[in-house]
């Protein structure tokens, strides 16, 4: 994987286009201006790159920014140079939805496409549709990428992981995951989390790790309670679901 030598991204706002802060605005700003997509200096050091659709996903690899929009593909851009290329089903896209992005330890570029499947490509050259079985016929939602590991999130049919070159599916019915429908997927090390539409947050745990000694609760700024201590399960095949407030 590349190594970043621009300005990290800090902020992103989803909108019709995409919205940059650099720690250091300048004229000199490694983000200079392109024909097209317009590029503009806004104010407080926000660059402002402009798009025809909405942008619903991004992954920044190095100097690339991947860029998924809603119903109208993929784009790549060059932190420097701005919109490097466009990819659509016309250049082996599995669909145009692309509603989750990213990329793993050697570089591979990984999509979950709403109105496709999930689809792999190193440089953007070609693309292979990888999409697991079990996921032939339902929504692709959420990804994950943990080294070589894959973490797929899909709306129906639970989490699947992709490690070795093939797919281990975790559903209701071969674990205890408490609902097929996955929102979000994140991973750390040896664990992996999911978000579910109908319950909560559940983890996932490759390696045995102690319970926790109690539990409690408090509240977030936004006003969620949550468990300040999360179970872990005691199984490679078994998911700890974290408990409702009471």
């Amino acid at each position: 994987m590349k190594t970043r030598s621009t300005p990290l991204l800090f902020a992103v706002a989803v909108s019709l286009g995409l919205w940059l802060e650099t720690p250091a605005p300048s004229a000199a700003s490694a983000l200079t201006p392109v024909t097209h997509p317009a590029l503009q200096t806004g104010s407080s050091g926000w660059i402002l790159w402009e798009t025809e659709t909405p942008v619903q996903r991004l992954a920044l690899d190095g100097d690339t920014l991947w860029v998924g929009h809603d119903k109208a593909g993929l784009n790549r851009w060059d932190l420097a140079a701005g919109l490097e290329a466009t990819y659509s089903s016309a250049d082996g896209l599995s669909g145009e939805d692309v509603l989750s992005i990213a990329v793993d330890g050697s570089g591979d570029v990984w999509l979950a496409l709403l109105d496709g499947g999930v689809d792999r490509t190193s440089n953007g050259s070609s693309f292979d549709d990888l999409t697991p079985p079990q996921a032939a016929n339902v929504h692709p939602w959420a990804l994950d990428a943990n080294g070589g590991d894959i973490w797929l999130g899909t709306l129906g049919a639970g989490v699947a992981q992709r490690a070795g070159g093939s797919w281990t599916a975790y559903t209701t019915a071969n674990s205890n995951l408490p609902f097929d429908d996955i929102y979000a997927v994140g991973s750390r090390g040896a664990e992996v989390w999911v978000g579910t539409i109908g319950y909560g947050v559940a983890a996932f745990s490759s390696v045995q790790l102690p319970e926790p000694r109690e539990r409690c609760e408090h509240l977030t700024p936004i006003g969620f309670w949550v468990p300040a201590y999360a179970m872990r399960p005691r199984s490679p095949t078994s998911f700890v679901v974290l408990p409702k407030p009471r």
